[in-house]
């Protein structure tokens, strides 16, 4: 199984990581001038890992955002995949 590491930096501003992934590839984002109020600097930096795949796990696939928090499934943030997404584009202009 391949996983995707990524790691989001302390004190890093959401719009800040929105900037570098807009230098690679068209990105939208709704109600942008909040975006660092709605999704703060992170306090501590984190690493976690994703398998590489697109489709939602076989057991998770058909759950509702609020059934996933009930069963305590932690999913990726707006962060990681905005985080993910830069990641990958760097491999490809490599």
């Amino acid at each position: 199984m391949k996983l995707f590491k990524i790691t989001d930096k302390k004190g890093v501003k959401t719009s800040d990581i929105i900037k570098e992934c807009r230098e690679l590839f068209p990105i939208w984002v709704y109600n942008e001038k909040n975006i660092d109020k709605e999704f703060p600097p992170i306090k501590k930096t984190t690493t976690r890992c994703f398998e590489r795949v697109v489709e939602a796990d076989e057991e998770n696939k058909n759950i509702s955002a609020n059934e996933a928090d009930k069963k305590g499934i932690k999913g990726i943030t707006l962060r990681e995949r905005l985080l993910m997404e830069h990641s990958r584009m760097m491999i490809i202009l490599e």
